[in-house]
C-alpha cells in the first residue's frame, strides 16, 4: 500500500526508517505531523501533511496514516513569499502593525532606515520603539486613519543608533473579511536629506536678502563718509595747530577705514573676492595703536609688543585691520 502513495525516490528511506523504528522504537514520524510528498495514481507528486499513529492489535503493531493535501496551502505560502520578496525590494520602509501597535511585518528597507532587523522588532510596540518624539501628531494620525481609513504626513522618528530622522508616512487601515479594522499598513519615506536641503535653500535666500539690505546700507554710508573725507582734507590745508592736525589725521584715517569696510561689504554682496596686496604688519599695528590711544580714556594704557623684522604678508588690508582691532 505504501508503495502506491510513496514516490520512488523516497521508498528506500521509508523502508529503512520503518525497520529502524521496529528495532529501536524511535522515529521522527510516528506520533507527529510532518510535511512530505505523496504520489497520485498517474505518478504525479503533490505535497501532503502526514500524521502516523501506532495501534496494537492482537499483539502485533499496526499503523494508521492520515494524509491531507496541502497543495493550495503551499501555493498560497509561495505567493506570500514572493510578495514579501517584492516588498523587501521596495525603496520605502514598509511595516504592518496591529491596533495595539505591535509590529507584525518589517521589510528590508525598514531595517535600512531605522537600523533594527525584523527579528528585533516583530511583536514590539512601535510607539515605544521610535515614535515618542511626535506623540501628539501620532495620536492625531491614529484617529484620522481609524475614521477615514488613511492618513499621510511627516513624523520625527528615531533610529536604533538614536539619530533622529524625518519620515513622510502614508498609513492605510486594513480590514478583515468582516470589514472590521484589523491592522495598519505603514509606508515610510526618509525625507531628512530633503528637509536639510530645504533649510539650506531658505538660509541662502535669507542671506541673499541680507546682502541686498547690506548693499543699500553700504551705499548710504558711502554718501555719509564722502563729505567727511572732503571736509577733513580742506581743514588740514588750513590747520595751523599741531594737536588739531593730529586729530584731523586720526579722523581721516578712521573715515578711510570706514570707506574701505563699506567697499568690502559691497564686494561681498556682489560675490567678488577681496583685493589682496602686500601688507606691512608693523605699519598696520602702529596705525591701529594710534587710533586706540585716541579712542580709549586716558586712564587706559596701551602697550604693543611686536618684532621689528616682521615680514610683509599678502592679504586684504581692511580684513587684517578688522582682525587686529
Amino acid at each position: 500500500m505504501t508503495d502506491l502513495i510513496i514516490p520512488p525516490a523516497l521508498r528506500h528511506h521509508h523502508h529503512a526508517a520503518f525497520a529502524d523504528y521496529l528495532k529501536t522504537g524511535e522515529s521522527h514520524t510516528v506520533g507527529r505531523r510532518i510535511e512530505t510528498v505523496a504520489m497520485r495514481r498517474d505518478g504525479s507528486e503533490f505535497p501532503v501533511e502526514l500524521a502516523v499513529s501506532r495501534l496494537a492489535f492482537e499483539g502485533e503493531p499496526h499503523f494508521t496514516a492520515c494524509l491531507r493535501d496541502i497543495t493550495e496551502q503551499k501555493r498560497s505560502e509561495e505567493q506570500i513569499r514572493e510578495q514579501a520578496a517584492l516588498l523587501d525590494k521596495a525603496q520605502d520602509a514598509i511595516l504592518v502593525r496591529d491596533l495595539t501597535h505591535r509590529i507584525l511585518y518589517w521589510n528590508k528597507s525598514a531595517e535600512r532606515l531605522f537600523g533594527w532587523t525584523a527579528g528585533e522588532v516583530l511583536g514590539r510596540n512601535s510607539i515605544e520603539l521610535n515614535c515618542r518624539q511626535d506623540g501628539a501628531t501620532f495620536i492625531e494620525a491614529l484617529q484620522a486613519v481609524l475614521e477615514k481609513g488613511e492618513w499621510s504626513g511627516e513624523l520625527r522618528q528615531t533610529t536604533k543608533s538614536g539619530a533622529e530622522v524625518v519620515v513622510e508616512n502614508r498609513w492605510t487601515l486594513v480590514r478583515d473579511s468582516q470589514g472590521l479594522p484589523k491592522s495598519i499598513l505603514v509606508l515610510s519615506t526618509d525625507v531628512t536629506g530633503k528637509k536639510k536641503f530645504e533649510a539650506q535653500q531658505l538660509r541662502a535666500q535669507r542671506l541673499e536678502s541680507i546682502g541686498i539690505l547690506a548693499s543699500g546700507v553700504a551705499h548710504d554710508l558711502n554718501n555719509i563718509l564722502a563729505p567727511i573725507l572732503m571736509s577733513v582734507t580742506l581743514l588740514q590745508e588750513s590747520c595751523q595747530n599741531a594737536q588739531d592736525g593730529r586729530l584731523l589725521d586720526l579722523l581721516r584715517t578712521s573715515a578711510q577705514r570706514g570707506a574701505e569696510m563699506v567697499k568690502q561689504i559691497l564686494s561681498f554682496t556682489r560675490g567678488q573676492d577681496a583685493a589682496r596686496g602686500l601688507i606691512h604688519l608693523d605699519h598696520l599695528i602702529s596705525e591701529i595703536t594710534k587710533i586706540l590711544r585716541a579712542t580709549f580714556p586716558k586712564n587706559i594704557q596701551l602697550k604693543t609688543d611686536a618684532a621689528k623684522d616682521l615680514w610683509p604678508i599678502l592679504a586684504d588690508g581692511t580684513q587684517m585691520h578688522q582682525v587686529l582691532m
